[in-house]
């Protein structure tokens, strides 16, 4: 399931609070007891929420959203693998490259690589959180 995707049915005020908040500052070096404190529930209740609503971990949520901002951004041509990284909180490159390896079934440079070439579609509905993983085609040299 991707970090955007939900069950359609009526949200706790804190759940959506939270989510906005991850949202709007994905870059912060977020804490499941932080983001609990800003939204004034319990953590415990926090990830009741969070697993109710989209059946994850606040932080795994924050991961996925990370991941999937960072597959966005390594689309445009000006965005190097490192600026993606550090824009969406994740400061640790060698980390970032394993998880966003295990994410989407490819490095990051592959994937900006791909997606930079004209035409090259195949990976949109990753970086939508389809959830399906792409393998980068072994090139004939």
């Amino acid at each position: 399931m991707s970090a955007t995707d939900e069950p359609s049915r009526a949200r706790h005020p804190a759940f959506e609070r939270a989510r906005d908040l991850l949202d709007t500052r994905l870059s912060r070096d977020w804490s499941a007891e932080e983001l609990a404190r800003e939204v004034g529930v319990s953590c415990a209740h926090l990830r009741r929420l969070f697993h109710t609503h989209c059946g994850s971990a606040p932080m795994r949520y924050l991961k996925t959203l990370r991941l999937e901002r960072a597959a966005t951004l390594l689309s445009a041509a000006t965005v190097t693998v490192r600026a993606a990284a550090q824009a969406v909180g994740m400061s640790d490159l060698s980390h970032f490259n394993r998880s966003f390896r295990r994410r989407f079934g490819t490095c990051p440079s592959a994937w900006r690589a791909h997606t930079l070439r004209a035409g090259d579609e195949r990976f949109g509905h990753l970086a939508e959180g389809a959830g399906r993983r792409y393998k980068a085609p072994h090139s004939a040299k």
